[in-house]
């Protein structure tokens, strides 16, 4: 699958390989040799999400279910 981040330059779209989204979530999750981010495992999460990775659409909607990185949204976690 190929995705492109909405405000980047259309020199065309990137594959992003779950191994590689996971690697970044883990790192943003749980502070990994960076500072722990939820809002930032969360737009990953979202990223390996809209590409149909269920592990990644489970994970987000976790993330909307107990307000990590975004604002609580019961409704919006269901349809995760």
């Amino acid at each position: 699958m190929m995705y492109k981040l909405p405000g980047e330059p259309s020199a065309g779209r990137i594959p992003l390989p779950f191994l590689l989204l996971k690697r970044n979530i883990a790192h943003y999750e749980h502070g990994w040799g960076v500072p722990e981010d939820d809002v930032e495992a969360t737009r990953w999460f979202r990223l390996a999400a809209v590409q149909g990775y269920p592990e990644a659409q489970f994970a987000l909607g976790a993330q909307y279910e107990f307000g990590r990185g975004v604002n609580q949204d019961d409704v919006t976690a269901y349809m995760c």
